[in-house]
């Protein structure tokens, strides 16, 4: 949260798999065939970082502008050794970082389908 940030995390020797398969506009719209983003009325979930509502819970922020990790209101991060992959290609980037300071990146195979890489 914005005034509360984030700090002081070490993520290490992760591998995470993500669904992929969305496209910028989908963002931008926030729409998208994942339900676990969706409200109880069937409508995309628009907030995105900002409000405490429905905190922690990820659908409370809406897709995010990342398929892997969208950063927001955090200092002193460092990921090491984290694996990223998508199933489907993905157009959105691999991070999304606002409102940060001092993050440190180490060791870090990205494969998203849409590169082939």
């Amino acid at each position: 949260m914005e005034h509360h940030p984030i700090r002081k995390v070490r993520i290490k020797n992760l591998y995470v798999q993500f669904r992929g398969g969305l496209t910028l506009k989908d963002v931008e719209e926030q729409r998208g065939s994942n339900p676990f983003f969706f409200g109880r009325n069937g409508q995309a979930t628009i907030s995105r970082h900002e409000g405490n509502g429905g905190y922690p819970e990820p659908s409370a922020h809406g897709i995010q502008p990342a398929w892997g990790f969208s950063i927001s209101h955090a200092e002193n991060i460092r990921l090491k050794n984290v694996h990223l992959e998508t199933i489907l290609p993905d157009e959105r980037p691999a991070f999304h970082f606002e409102n940060t300071k001092k993050i440190r990146i180490s060791s870090l195979p990205i494969l998203n389908e849409k590169n082939g890489k």
